[in-house]
């Protein structure tokens, strides 16, 4: 717009500036402001603008610049330049004979670049710095470029030097350096001495156990080498170093502690070879007291005791006091009461009242609450209507009255539907009726349905038409006396009735027998019995060893059914202690011999008698 208007007074020659035709198709050259500064050559400058007026600023476009062969350069730069400072540099415009017509002020018409490329970051303002060395500036505007140079360097501010540490070992030197953090220039550098081996530490090659040794070598304690030559020591076998014994285990209980006495601890050192034990006192136990119980009780003026016993020991015994009465006693006033004003509907009344102990001679006043009215009967001043309240009185012996409201019979009216009541639909045996029921204020109009239960069939007596066995069950029914409807229904079985026992299994001397009650119905078994077993049909019994005066004897029978025997003892013979020759005692036992000789005589006396009775016979019966 401002060479338009140059061009329009005559100050640019108007076939130079003028471009009212511009292709669609390219970008259009709007120009670049060149500002005038102190170092322009003027003469050369009105030469180019062929005008005797200098402007402060005028817009040049590539197309100008390249037709009058001016050339672009870098304007001297302020070196050298901090890292992380951002500077802008200026471009001249300068005639074909090296004169200085202006400078250039920033543009996206003219490309600015840096080799290398990450050692400037443009900005708003220009430029940042972010490496140090030679940079080379690049300037280009259409086929007009230009070049130059910028050093910059790292000021190394405080702030953006680390130092390093390469530690130094025992046979090698260390380093330290100082750098800085923005361009990685080594500021400062020195050496660290090796620190030489420090044998001073002993490593473990053999373990040590309760009856060997074992071995440790000496060793560097910073780099873990073993000195050269070889040094060794000896680590005492387990049982002649260990002195601190390990008493923490939980030990075992000797002697139990009670309450009078402390217990005994055992402990077995905590190392598995070691057999040395520690003895250790167990602390006696507290005392368990019992109920504390009172030994002395406390009166009005006196304090009385009380004691408790230990439940373990019953020896330990604890005694406190317990306060006389009068220390401890809160006044209950509660007790006798004498009226000093008696009180009425209309004042409060007064009374004093004594403390219920008897000791106690405390006293306390007491308001006596004014007594309620003594009101009469109510009387209806104003009778009350189903829309309008009424009125009603009443007096109390002072003359009080008191005045309420009776409210109407509508208001706050609750149903109560208990008066009337009118038959709507008689309910039969399966189906409900309906009944209407009056609200019991005869002054309301409202009624309620009510549902009229079922009333169920009346049945009559059950008749049994089939009676049940133990086997099948029974039928039986029963009508409605009012529908004639009929209900049949199945009857229990019948109960088992009990026959005659049948013997299953005869009884024996040696088993017992079976039998059982079966129905005298269905012949189902209804119980099972044992029969028990007879009595053995014993025979006469049969010396099986004599009796002898050394010796008991033995006799056994045997049952004449099973054959079964049994057996039993024949007592010893006793001795006699005088024996007359053929006067055997009747209270001695004999020998069988003596008692077959006595037979042998019995039956000869016998035959003698017989032959003298005949004998007398034949004379007679005289001799």
């Amino acid at each position: 717009m401002l060479a338009l208007m140059l061009a329009a007074i005559g100050l640019f020659p108007s076939a130079v500036w003028a471009q009212d035709e511009t292709p669609t198709d390219e970008k259009k050259d709007t120009g670049v402001t060149v500002e005038v500064t102190e170092a322009s050559d003027q003469e050369a400058l009105k030469a180019f603008l062929q005008t005797d007026t200098v402007l402060e600023n005028f817009v040049l476009t590539k197309e100008q610049a390249t037709d009058a062969k001016l050339q672009l350069k870098f304007m001297e730069i302020k070196e050298p330049v901090k890292l992380g400072e951002t500077f802008s540099p200026v471009l001249g415009i300068y005639d074909s004979s090296g004169k200085l017509l202006g400078t250039l002020q920033k543009s996206e018409e003219v490309a600015v670049s840096a080799e290398p490329k990450e050692a400037l970051s443009e900005t708003e303002k220009g430029f940042t710095v972010k490496k140090t060395g030679t940079i080379k500036l690049q300037a280009a505007w259409g086929d007009i470029k230009a070049e130059g140079t910028v050093t910059a360097e790292c000021s190394h501010p405080e702030e953006s030097r680390k130092t390093n540490t390469t530690e130094a070992t025992c046979e090698k030197e260390g380093a330290q350096t100082i750098a800085c953090q923005l361009c990685g220039t080594v500021l400062e550098e020195k050496s660290i001495k090796a620190t030489g081996h420090q044998f001073d530490q002993w490593k473990k090659v053999k373990e040590a156990t309760w009856e060997e040794a074992g071995q440790e070598i000496l060793t560097c304690s910073i780099c873990g080498k073993e000195k050269e030559p070889k040094e060794t020591r000896e680590i005492p076998a387990l049982k002649e170093s260990h002195v601190n014994h390990d008493f923490s285990g939980e030990g075992e209980v000797k002697e139990e502690a009670t309450c009078t006495k402390e217990g005994l601890l055992i402990i077995k050192c905590a190392e598995p070879n070691c057999d040395v034990t520690e003895q250790k006192t167990i602390p006696k136990k507290e005392h368990t007291f019992g109920e504390w119980k009172v030994t002395k009780e406390a009166t009005w003026d006196q304090p009385g005791e009380e004691t408790r016993i230990c439940t373990m020991c019953q020896e330990e015994k604890e005694t406190r006091a317990i306060p006389a009465l009068k220390e401890s006693h809160q006044h209950d006033f509660s007790g006798e009461e004498t009226i000093v004003k008696e009180a009425t509907c209309t004042e409060e009344g007064l009374k004093t009242v004594k403390c219920t102990e008897k000791k106690c001679d405390a006293t306390e006043q007491q308001t006596i609450p004014k007594t309620a009215h003594t009101f009469g009967e109510w009387k209806v001043t104003k009778e009350a209507t189903w829309t309008e309240e009424g009125s009603r009185e009443r007096s109390c012996v002072c003359g009080e009255k008191e005045v309420e409201a009776i409210i109407a019979l509508s208001v706050g009216h609750e149903h109560n539907f208990s008066g009337k009541e009118e038959i709507k639909r008689e309910p039969t045996c399966l189906e409900t009726g309906v009944k209407l029921i009056h609200c019991a204020t005869e002054a309301c109009p409202e009624v309620k349905e009510e549902e009229i239960p079922a009333l169920g069939h009346t049945w009559g007596e059950w008749k049994m038409e089939k009676e049940a066995t133990c086997l099948e069950k029974g039928v039986r029914s029963r009508t409605c006396s009012v529908c004639q409807v009929k209900e049949t229904e199945a009857t229990p079985l019948a109960a088992h009735q009990e026959g005659q026992w049948k013997v299953t299994r005869e009884a024996t001397c040696r088993d017992t027998g079976a039998k059982i009650l079966p129905c005298a119905v269905c012949g189902k078994t209804l119980k099972e019995a044992e029969i028990e077993k007879l009595e053995h049909d014993w025979g006469k019994w049969k010396v099986t060893k004599e009796a002898t005066q050394e010796a008991k004897g033995e006799k056994e029978a045997v049952c004449r059914v099973c054959g079964e025997k049994k057996t039993a003892e024949i007592p010893k013979l006793d001795k006699p202690e005088q024996v007359k020759p053929n006067v055997p005692k009747t209270d001695d036992p004999m020998e069988p011999s003596m008692w077959i000789a006595m037979g042998i005589l019995a039956v000869a006396a016998l035959v003698i008698l017989v032959f003298m009775g005949r004998k007398f016979t034949g004379h007679g019966g005289k001799e």
